[in-house]
């Protein structure tokens, strides 16, 4: 199947009314499809167990993070390439904190940023509750050309999120195992025992606390590496 484009306003509120990144459970269709970006690693569509649908997770570290989603009792629901809409929501924190928004290359039209995962999981009190999460390789937080815009997409979405008063945090590949970038051999390791999602956070991932894009670099975003978040999931 091909790509769909993303050269013009059209296009994207086409989408929008097609019902990309919207929905829950079964009816949920994601922003992004494997074949509408370019992959980091093995792209793959999955179907779900929790949900009978199927899951579009564009590199080896999404799949491996979906595994350990899939494999908690506490987590309901998973939606992953979740569109940050609308797009002036991003622009206005964007503007606040000095960064230029993007574009969809050689258009004017602003670009639709989207988080990893939002996760619909119970809390303690038995409630449902939702968590954002983002994966990362922990090389992308390493001086590159592209360092700067990782940090500033960070920091949009940290704000965001915590607006919507909804746990945000990073996930990097040393959090989920040794087996996070091959997929198949975590799934192997893990399938005779659930993963409890107990709400803490611990050895779910790092929390990224992005004080400001422009003071921050590499590896000096990630505060807490594999321990238990203030209010998160895991």
């Amino acid at each position: 199947m091909r790509g769909r484009r993303f050269k013009t306003q059209a296009d994207i509120e086409r989408y929008i009314e097609q019902g990309y990144g919207q929905g829950e459970g079964r009816d949920y269709k994601p922003w992004l499809r494997v074949q509408d970006v370019p992959s980091r690693g093995r792209s793959r569509k999955v179907s779900g167990s929790k949900v009978d649908r199927v899951y579009h997770l564009l590199s080896d570290l999404e799949f491996a993070y979906f595994l350990t989603l899939e494999f908690s009792e506490r987590v309901i629901d998973i939606r992953e390439q979740y569109p940050i809409l609308p797009v002036e929501e991003a622009q206005d924190i964007a503007a606040s904190l000095g960064i230029k928004y993007p574009n969809y290359p050689g258009t004017k039209v602003p670009f639709v940023l989207t988080t990893d995962f939002l996760v619909t999981y119970l809390g303690e009190d038995g409630q449902p509750r939702l968590g954002a999460r983002t994966v990362k390789y922990e090389e992308d937080l390493s001086p590159s050309p592209d360092l700067e815009w990782t940090l500033q997409k960070l920091e949009i979405e940290r704000v965001l999120w915590m607006n919507r008063v909804v746990d945000w945090s990073v996930v990097t590949d040393s959090c989920i195992g040794p087996a996070s970038c091959s997929g198949g051999e975590f799934y192997a390791s893990n399938k005779r025992r659930p993963l409890e999602f107990d709400g803490s956070g611990a050895n779910m991932g790092r929390h990224a606390r992005v004080d400001h894009p422009r003071h921050n670099r590499g590896k000096d975003v990630l505060h807490h590496a594999c321990q238990p978040l203030d209010g998160g999931y895991g």
